[in-house]
């Protein structure tokens, strides 16, 4: 058993090495599964990146030298980017309403001796 779990965590280390974009691909997924605010502060900063390069590339001379019809294709390919970023913004709130229905009904199926406050749950009377 021990021989198996060395040999799996040295080919992980060697996978690692070999192909370090899919265990950084793995190691982000994990901790967006574990902490949804984790991928909320990536499309936040991939929006806010998009956003910076299409301002930068506004205000370029070269930008202004194009014909009209390729700024037009630049910007609905900017506007097609938002949009993608916009709705995956969209699908984590829509996960975070359910997962906050959830909670909720959980506490009122089963209410704190005290109140339905989520917080009471935790208190500690302190000793005088």
């Amino acid at each position: 058993m021990i021989k198996i779990i060395v040999i799996a965590v040295v080919l992980l280390i060697g996978l690692g090495f070999i192909a370090p974009g899919i265990v950084s691909s793995f190691k982000n997924k994990t901790i967006e599964a574990v902490n949804p605010s984790a991928k909320e502060r990536r499309i936040l900063g991939a929006y806010s990146d998009s956003i910076n390069k299409f301002q930068e590339e506004l205000q370029g001379e070269e930008f202004k030298r194009l014909p009209p019809d390729v700024q037009a294709s630049k910007m609905n390919q900017f506007l097609e980017e938002s949009a993608s970023i916009v709705k995956e913004m969209d699908e984590i709130n829509k996960d975070g309403n359910i997962q906050s229905s959830i909670g909720n009904l959980i506490r009122k199926l089963i209410p704190d001796n005290e109140s339905n406050d989520p917080s009471s749950a935790c208190k500690i009377p302190l000793e005088n």
